[in-house]
């Protein structure tokens, strides 16, 4: 699946990110939230622990909503 914005059928913008994990997928994530500003960002199904996942949001400038 390509890192690109997908309509719904209700007009609003959808992204996927996968493998949060290693270092190139958060940067590409952080290039994404500067792109687009998103109001809400929701991760589903994540396999990270929970001090890897802070780490994501730290890095991607997220402050509450854990």
């Amino acid at each position: 699946m390509e890192d690109c914005p997908i309509k719904n059928g209700d007009g609003k913008k959808r992204l996927s990110i996968r493998g949060l994990g290693n270092l190139q997928a958060i940067r590409r994530l952080q290039h994404m939230l500067k792109k687009f500003c998103p109001q809400i960002v929701f991760f589903m199904e994540m396999k990270l622990n929970y001090y890897r996942m802070e780490r994501c949001y730290c890095r991607c400038g997220f402050q509450n909503g854990r």
